[in-house]
């Protein structure tokens, strides 16, 4: 089984029974009229709450980790364990993702996976983590190593797809109403794995949103244009290169591979009700 860009569809037959709000998503985009309802992350109120009630956070991340899906959590309780996490870690797991990726690329699946679970030592929901963990066994047994059963790699497999449905609930792709991200690679993760995307044009950087010119969707994504708020991306990259707390602070020339936004652009809020914690 081949994945060197991670934006392949899987041959795990598992998304029937995770995904039913993409039927939803693919009847409502289908129209221009977004009904469903969405939880656009406040930042501001959800750093109050990491600083006030981390706990409350690390225990959300552990129940959504859970092999067997927690029914219980409601999708803000998603929102604050996902994109809360981002506040605890602050990307501290990025080096053992380089590792990862490496091994895998060598197709040392192995190793691939012992670092993929490193990383999830770290950050329990890092999106990329898991499908390498999921590939990297379906890789495995492919070759004949079966140290790892095939419901080890779709328990991985169905972890990152409540993360991936967990984006989907913060927007609708759009202009006014973005999905929101924590991570570039989450971006290709969502197009690819749950949109079942597999052709992208042009990408560039408008105010604080990634914006990807797709050409054509498809049945659960029929727009041409997909946008992103990447709020938090350019966060992580300001302080990285220091641009001191203002995340669309002009950012080095192709650190992002797409336009930056000029100095000093302020993120837009265009939606209206946010989740509130």
């Amino acid at each position: 089984m081949d994945d060197d860009s991670l934006q392949k569809i899987p041959l795990m037959n598992i998304k029937a029974a995770i995904l039913s709000v993409l039927a939803l998503l693919c009847s409502l985009c289908a129209t221009a009229q977004y009904q469903y309802q969405i939880y656009p992350v406040d930042w501001k109120e959800l750093k109050t709450l990491v600083k006030e009630e981390p706990e409350r956070v690390r225990e959300l991340v552990r129940r959504i980790s859970t092999p067997q899906r927690d029914t219980t959590l409601t999708y803000p309780d998603q929102i604050i364990a996902y994109f809360g996490q981002s506040l605890l870690t602050n990307d501290s797991e990025e080096r053992l993702v380089h590792a990862m990726d490496q091994a895998y690329s060598e197709e040392n699946y192995a190793e691939a996976l012992a670092q993929a679970e490193k990383v999830l030592a770290v950050n329990p929901v890092n999106i990329k983590a898991l499908i390498r963990a999921a590939y990297a066994i379906a890789n495995m047994r492919e070759a004949g190593d079966e140290s790892h059963a095939h419901e080890e790699g779709q328990g991985y497999y169905s972890r990152a797809i409540r993360l991936l449905d967990t984006i989907a609930a913060t927007g609708y792709g759009s202009e006014e109403h973005p999905f929101h991200v924590t991570k570039i690679a989450d971006e290709y993760l969502f197009m690819g794995h749950y949109l079942e995307l597999d052709a992208f044009g042009s990408q560039s950087l408008v105010d604080c949103c990634d914006v990807f010119e797709l050409g054509k969707g498809n049945r659960l994504y029929p727009d041409s244009v997909i946008y992103f708020d990447a709020t938090r991306v350019l966060e992580l990259e300001a302080a990285m290169f220091g641009g001191g707390n203002n995340p669309a602070a002009e950012l080095p020339t192709g650190s992002r591979g797409g336009r930056v936004a000029p100095q000093g652009s302020p993120c837009r809020s265009l939606w209206g009700g946010v989740v509130r914690f």
